[in-house]
């Protein structure tokens, strides 16, 4: 489908999953996150999308997650601890341009 013919689908034509961004990224997510992954989240902003990482790579993977802002790290952590997945998951007060630092692993 060409960028014409998608912009000239009217909203009501759209399947339902198309409307929501975060739906649609949280399904390529699944598809690409498996059980003992390392994945990084890096702006983990409200933890929405740590949780759903920190599920997905189950008790054997990880989670690197970085933010600049303190109050977006204390709202990831309390999603999960609230979640029960606090400790598959590194919060780290640093930007995401310093990944090279802190993920020594490989990252899937």
């Amino acid at each position: 489908m060409t960028l014409s013919e998608i912009n000239s689908i009217k909203v009501r034509e759209m399947p339902r999953l198309f409307l929501n961004a975060v739906t649609l990224s949280h399904k390529y997510i699944r598809e690409a996150v498996s059980n003992g992954d390392t994945v990084v989240d890096a702006t983990v902003g409200n933890g929405r999308d740590t949780v759903l990482l920190a599920d997905l790579v189950g008790k054997t993977g990880r989670v690197i997650g970085f933010d600049t802002q303190r109050i977006a790290l204390d709202k990831t952590c309390s999603r999960l601890r609230k979640a029960g997945l606090l400790e598959r998951v590194s919060l780290i007060a640093a930007g995401h341009q310093y990944l090279d630092r802190y993920v020594h692993q490989p990252i899937t």
